[in-house]
């Protein structure tokens, strides 16, 4: 069932660190159940290489969440990558949707993780 703000259930913390580009429904899901608690912070891995580019579009543009994007070396590699943590505000609105060239990035990051898969 759908958690309500008057229960008690739901997360308070989020750790993200799967394929980036399922961050961004894994997101929807939870919020569309109710299991964010308002202050719930979220954090997600790896939003630069190969990227979460929907994921991080949701958190900045939504209005419901207060995020920051920190750049990370990449462990065990010389690379930058990012590391975003977002605080939900569970006033939600749905972000404008995303530009073209932003599903394109989507997608070849998707592409990219599926030949890095594949590949060894």
């Amino acid at each position: 069932g759908r958690a309500t703000s008057g229960r008690s259930g739901g997360f308070s913390f989020v750790f993200m660190d799967q394929r980036g580009s399922r961050y961004e429904e894994d997101l929807a899901a939870l919020h569309h159940e109710g299991l964010l608690r308002p202050g719930a912070v979220i954090v997600a891995d790896n939003v630069l290489k190969p990227g979460a580019p929907l994921f991080l579009w949701h958190v900045c543009m939504s209005g419901g969440y207060y995020t920051q994007v920190v750049s990370l070396r990449e462990f065990a590699m010389p690379v930058e990558d990012w590391m975003s943590i977002s605080i939900y505000q569970e006033s939600v609105s749905p972000a404008s949707p995303p530009p073209q060239e932003l599903l394109q990035l989507h997608r070849a990051a998707d592409h990219l993780r599926d030949s890095a898969q594949t590949s060894g």
